[in-house]
């Protein structure tokens, strides 16, 4: 995670024109209140002194966020300070989500959305572990703390109600760790329905720390309610197949997904990679899909 992002008032400007042409191109198609933009974005957390420092960063994302004009974002590692931030020099969002654990710098698997367009009829957090109801519970010999912030929302004009669950596997290639993603999915899986049941239409997003073909990936498929939106979509995805660059490119792993149940259509699956002057605005890219359901 050592690449250097610069930032000065003249180049956020510049980065913000080259997030809009981006978004022209790629994502912002008209709508006409019938799509909704899902977003999964690791944002990375901020123990950062130079110029990767939070107070910059935040600049970057919040202007991807209003140009690209995301419905529902899951996050990762935000901070409630960090999520705070967002909201504010976004506009019009809201956020939701327990911390991970205790402390001044907890992070969240915070889930941010309009809150113009939608209304919030439940939410909740679980944590993967043997005991997912107790706050900062871990299991399975797991390196990190491990959790899911889910909502239920209600589209305010179409009356559309879905599910969305945004998580957060451990990070390791300790073995240890592997097996741990492989029993969060299958604890995913059973809190989905368990919450959602088998009729509601669900999108599960996040930073699953977990590649193609691997166990934890394949747990989340084999139950064939949900599957991995990329496949799905109807405009050929544009981006990089990888979603992580630790902060470097071209990028080297793919961590991140949004799944999808049945009886959605995935319009278009977006990697957005634009490095504006060369500004990584996390080791993470966002991924984006434009859905109608």
């Amino acid at each position: 995670m050592n690449k250097i992002v610069f930032l000065s008032a003249f180049l956020f400007s510049l980065s913000a024109l080259t997030y809009s042409q981006d978004a022209d191109n790629h994502q912002n198609e008209p709508k006409d209140g019938k799509s909704v933009k899902l977003v999964s974005f690791n944002i990375c957390v901020n123990p950062f002194s130079d110029e990767r420092i939070w107070s910059n960063r935040k600049k970057l994302i919040s202007s991807m966020v209003r140009t690209c004009d995301w419905d529902i974002i899951g996050t990762q590692e935000g901070s409630v300070e960090m999520m705070n931030d967002l909201c504010v020099l976004s506009g019009g969002y809201q956020w939701l989500g327990r911390a991970a654990y205790e402390g001044d710098n907890a992070v969240c698997m915070a889930v941010m959305y309009k809150s113009s367009r939608f209304d919030v009829l439940e939410s909740g957090d679980f944590w993967y572990s043997e005991t997912p109801d107790i706050p900062g519970s871990m299991a399975w010999d797991a390196p990190y703390i491990a959790k899911c912030t889910w909502v239920k929302f209600r589209d305010k004009s179409r009356k559309k109600v879905f599910y969305f669950f945004n998580s957060h596997y451990s990070a390791s290639t300790k073995v240890s760790a592997a097996y741990a993603r492989s029993r969060s999915s299958l604890l995913m899986m059973d809190k989905i329905k368990e919450i959602a049941g088998n009729d509601s239409k669900v999108f599960a997003a996040g930073d699953y720390n977990s590649v193609p073909g691997s166990a934890a990936i394949n747990n989340i498929l084999a139950r064939g309610f949900l599957k991995d939106s990329r496949t799905l979509s109807e405009q050929l995805p544009s981006g990089p197949d990888n979603t992580f660059n630790g902060w470097q490119t071209p990028n080297n792993a793919k961590y991140d997904w949004i799944f999808v149940s049945a009886g959605i259509r995935v319009l278009s699956y977006n990697v957005l990679n634009n490095r504006p002057n060369g500004q990584f605005p996390s080791d993470h890219d966002p991924v984006v899909i434009d859905v109608e359901f």
